[in-house]
């Protein structure tokens, strides 16, 4: 915006007042505007009357000068403390000596800031004038009274004498209202002469009432002809101060009041402003009387009632009275005594009162001395105390108003502005200068001067001028503009307005307007993102690839897409035609109807499920239905935003998937043990699922068994091979593992373990593992059975071919034996055959006695497992191929069965054989450790050593011990050893004391 100063007014604009103060000609107070000096700037008519001096005169001048010097002090203090502080200061000063009209006022300072500055506007508010002495003298001690008492107000007090038909008036009450004031002799006769005759019966009927002492107090209105014989209507009230001996009343005081105003009021209205009048009367201003002398109080009215005030009538009423007065205001009180010490020529205080209920209530106490010494004590003092309290709780609440609007201003940073119409030139405060892109101080914006139409867009530039012309605003002149203006740096932003016309041409049209500026931009730009997403929305509701439609909450269709209509069957005229119950399958309906109620009682904010339409030619489609509730701002339901899903491919699929999981669980339940699944999980594989012969195997559930780990129903060799298989499985590898395990019962069972890890799904990095658990209980008994028969008839054989055949064909070489000694004494040509014969024998025999150790290595006669592998290394070693070390850790006793030991010691017998003929060793160690759970063999040699393609060692040799190795539960490896070598590993599990059966 450009920055421009103000130009002049045209012609054919109304004057504007040069001075901004004109307006407070109006105010009913003397007022007077200064600057921080003290000098006067501005002063009304009032004051100027007040002062005998010329307005001309006054300005310019200094305000202190208008009061009595003595003041001026105080006065200097005050307007100080304004301008500083900008709380109202009060006071109370006198007009100056000499003055021709003198005066005691209460004085009202406070701060205004304007473009031009800070001034301090002065309210006088005048509470005493002197009487002017020519007028007709009157009774001094109850004028003084009177006059105290009616300051302020519109009211004629008089004295009436009864029995002479005597009445005094105090003032010029009547001469002011326009009233014959039948003063003196014969006044009542006369006074009812010029009154109403509608209003006569009741106003004779009020006064004998109370001259009969019948009421409290005399009160009536009535209608008296003035004297231009107009009917005005008057209050009157009295009461008697003087009876005679019956008890009659023979003289009234009392007072007058013009009430004609409310009277001519609306007819509707009248009677309650009238009695809201005299109510105001009755109880906010009571009158007094107090003899200085004895501190003696007496009330002339009720008025301390009214209030709920203790009225402390009597003697001693000033030390009651103070005890009354709220501890922070006796202060203010002080100036009765400068009152009655002659100090002061009027007592005016204001304070709060303790009332009877034990509340506070702002009163106004002002009185007079009415009398007083030769040295100027007073002896009577009289006044009025006024109720105050809802004035001062206005004035309380008026100015916590102008500090939550000043708050408000600056808190809520609101930018305001001041628009002269005619030469479109517009102030405002910083906040608004900020607006509009102009970052100023509260000081440079009171200083800086805008324009305004012509940098508003020129596209909003004639509906924003036609704001102001007349008949644009609202009856009270208030209006609201959204339009753009220009920013400095080039861009335009949206602002609204609202403002209010306040002065106009005689015309009517604004001339001078004041309102505030709200940034709208972010609201604009959002309403018009919200379009363009109404737009797109649209395009994405008709074209989306699923089916989408608003509902009305009794389920009618409002809005279909294509899609919908594909789904179903029906083109988009037929679905507004009918309503989405009327297609749903009956199955499903209760369950949609229901979830659509608890969406409009507000207990869901959304739903999906899975439901069947009925197709326009008969068949099920099967969708997926996903509902949103969209509500109005008062929470009134519009309508539902439906999506639905075409899935009845998917179900199809499912319902296939169900009757393949069936067939599999129903086969899985004839395995005899049990079929089970698992995940890969941190390199092993867990169970997730397992058929219901897991149960009849384990005796327990899967969460039973995993809760206590297997531990409880597998020793440490077998829960040692079944990790290891997991292990394994997990990596890949197929799983078949025998195991063995112990139910509650104590029962022992074998499980033939096979399994197999795949992938979760295509695109899947996740594995699982399926596999079978056979119960091979009895096969294992069975085998068992066949290999304890075996070993039986192998140590038969092996007993028989050592201690039969041995022994026979011991006796035979014996013999042969004899006959060759007895051959070659005699020189037989056979002696060289038979000693031949005798050495066959021999080799025969042993080969025997070898062939009985191969079949029945271990007996008790050939001593134990560790004794026989002994031998084996000892035979190796006279060999001569290699040399054998043997090294037996015995760490427990020996409990494995009988068929164990004899396959570790013909495991140990391969392997030491394959070392002699394969390896290429020199040596050759076999090491047997038994501990209380595992018996461990190792034959390594220090020869050629494994493959060096790593691949896992196979040949017939070795495949035939590990089959030995998996007959008896252990585990047999191939690897290298500790030389470079290779090595042979078997682990065989040893059962424990209690468990090995007796030998």
């Amino acid at each position: 915006m450009s920055d421009a100063s103000r130009p002049s007014v045209s012609s054919d604009c109304p004057a504007i007042p040069d001075s901004p103060w004109s307006m407070l000609e109006a105010v009913d107070s003397g007022i007077a505007v200064t600057q921080p000096d003290g000098t006067l700037v501005f002063a009304n008519q009032l004051l100027s009357n007040l002062a005998g001096i010329p307005i001309p005169a006054i300005v310019g001048s200094t305000a202190f000068a208008l009061f009595d010097s003595e003041m001026r002090p105080e006065l200097e203090k005050k307007h100080a403390a304004a301008l500083a502080t900008a709380v109202p200061q009060r006071t109370h000063a006198r007009g100056p000596a000499g003055a021709p009209t003198r005066f005691s006022a209460t004085l009202v300072l406070k701060r205004s800031d304007q473009l031009l500055g800070s001034f301090v506007v002065w309210s006088v508010r005048v509470v005493e004038k002197a009487v002017p002495e020519e007028q007709p003298p009157i009774d001094r001690e109850r004028a003084d009274v009177l006059d105290i008492a009616l300051r302020g107000t519109e009211i004629g007090l008089w004295d009436w004498n009864i029995g002479t038909d005597n009445l005094t008036w105090i003032n010029n009450w009547c001469g002011q209202r326009g009233l014959t004031e039948y003063a003196g002799s014969g006044h009542e006769r006369l006074w009812t002469a010029r009154m109403h005759e509608d209003d006569l019966p009741g106003y004779r009927a009020a006064l004998e009432r109370h001259l009969a002492d019948k009421t409290h107090v005399f009160d009536v209105e009535y209608r008296l002809r003035d004297r231009n014989d107009a009917w005005v209507w008057v209050q009157e009230r009295g009461r008697v101060i003087e009876r005679d001996a019956t008890g009659r009343g023979i003289r009234m005081v009392g007072l007058c009041r013009y009430v004609d105003e409310h009277h001519r009021a609306a007819q509707a209205l009248a009677r309650s402003e009238s009695r809201f009048e005299l109510a105001v009367w009755g109880t906010q201003v009571g009158f007094w009387d107090v003899n200085a002398v004895t501190d003696e109080m007496h009330w002339w009215n009720d008025w301390c009632a009214s209030i709920e005030v203790h009225p402390c009538e009597g003697r001693e009423h000033s030390l009651r009275w103070n005890e009354q007065i709220h501890p922070e205001d006796l202060p203010f009180t002080l100036s009765y005594e400068a009152l009655v010490e002659g100090r002061t020529d009027v007592y005016e205080a204001e304070y709060r009162l303790r009332t009877r209920s034990g509340g506070w209530r702002w009163v106004l106490c002002r009185g007079r001395a009415t009398a007083r010494d030769s040295s100027g004590r007073a002896l009577r003092v009289a006044g009025v105390t006024i109720d105050i309290d809802a004035r001062k709780r206005t004035e309380a609440a008026l100015r916590i108003a102008e500090d939550r609007y000043e708050l408000a201003i600056h808190a809520a940073r609101l930018p305001v502005w001041e628009y002269d119409v005619c030469s479109d030139t517009v102030t405002g405060n910083a906040n608004w200068h900020r607006a509009v892109g102009h970052d100023l101080t509260d000081d440079e914006a009171l200083r800086r001067v805008e324009t305004w139409l012509s940098d508003i867009h020129p596209d909003d530039v004639e509906r924003h001028r036609r704001l102001f012309t007349s008949g644009a605003t609202d009856h009270a002149g208030f209006y609201q503009s959204e339009f753009r203006i220009g920013l400095p740096n080039g861009h335009y932003k949206w602002l609204l307005d609202r403002g209010r016309v306040v002065a106009r041409a005689p015309d009517g049209a604004p001339t001078r307007v004041v309102g505030i500026s709200l940034d709208i931009d972010a609201q604009k730009r959002m309403e018009m993102d919200l379009r363009e997403s109404e737009q797109r929305f649209r395009g994405a509701f008709e074209f989306a690839a699923i089916g989408m439609a608003l509902v009305a909450p009794d389920g009618r269709w409002l809005r279909v897409n294509r899609s919908l209509c594909d789904i179903v069957g029906y083109t988009a005229e037929e679905l507004r035609a009918t309503n989405y119950q009327s297609i749903t399958h009956p199955e499903d309906l209760d369950t949609d109807v229901d979830r659509v109620r608890q969406m409009l009682d507000g207990s869901l904010s959304h739903y999906d499920m899975e439901k069947r339409y009925r197709h326009k030619d008969g068949h099920i489609v099967w969708v997926l239905l996903s509902v949103s509730l969209v509500r109005a701002a008062t929470g009134q339901s519009m309508y539902f935003v439906s999506q639905i899903q075409d899935i009845t491919d998917r179900k199809l699929t499912e319902g296939r998937l169900i009757e393949s999981e069936l067939r599999y669980r129903t086969v899985a339940n004839l395995v005899p043990g049990f079929v089970f699944e698992g995940i890969v999980r941190d390199g092993c594989s867990h169970l997730t699922w397992v058929s219901d012969g897991f149960e009849r195997v384990y005796g327990c559930t899967l969460g039973q068994f995993l809760e206590c780990g297997g531990m409880g129903f597998h020793d440490v060799a077998a829960w040692s091979k079944i990790l290891i298989g997991a292990s394994e499985s997990a990596s890949g590898s197929d799983l078949g593992v025998d195991v063995s395990l112990k139910i509650a019962d104590g029962v022992q069972r074998w499980l033939r373990v096979v399994a197999r890890a795949v992938r979760d799904g295509a695109g899947s990095d996740g594995h699982r593992v399926l596999g079978v658990a056979q119960d091979i209980t009895e096969r294992k008994r069975l085998e068992r059975a066949l290999r304890e028969a075996t070993h039986r008839e192998q140590q038969r054989l092996g007993q028989e071919i050592h201690d039969g055949l041995g022994q026979e064909l011991t006796g035979l070489a014996y013999i042969v034996g004899s006959l060759a000694t007895q051959a070659a004494r005699t020189g037989s040509p056979f002696a060289n055959d038979l000693t031949k014969l005798v050495d066959v024998a021999r080799h025969t025999i042993e080969t025997c006695r070898s062939i009985a150790r191969g079949v029945s290595p271990l007996t008790e006669s050939r001593g134990s497992l560790v004794q026989s592998l002994r031998k084996i290394a000892d035979l190796a070693g006279a060999s001569g191929h290699a040399s054998v070390d043997f090294e037996a850790i015995e760490n427990a006793p020996l409990t494995l069965l009988s068929e164990s030991r004899d396959q570790l010691h013909r495991i140990t017998q391969e392997a030491v054989n394959n070392a002699l003929k394969h390896s290429n060793a020199d040596n050759i160690e076999v090491t047997i450790q038994i501990d209380p759970t595992l018996v461990r063999i190792q034959v390594a040699d220090n020869g050629r050593g494994l493959h060096p393609s790593g691949a896992e060692q196979t040949g017939f040799g070795i495949d035939g011990m590990r089959q030995r190795a998996a007959t008896i539960g252990a585990r047999l490896r191939v690897e290298t050893g500790r030389r470079g070598g290779a090595a042979v590993v078997c682990e065989c599990p040893q059962p424990t004391p209690s468990e090995a059966p007796a030998m």
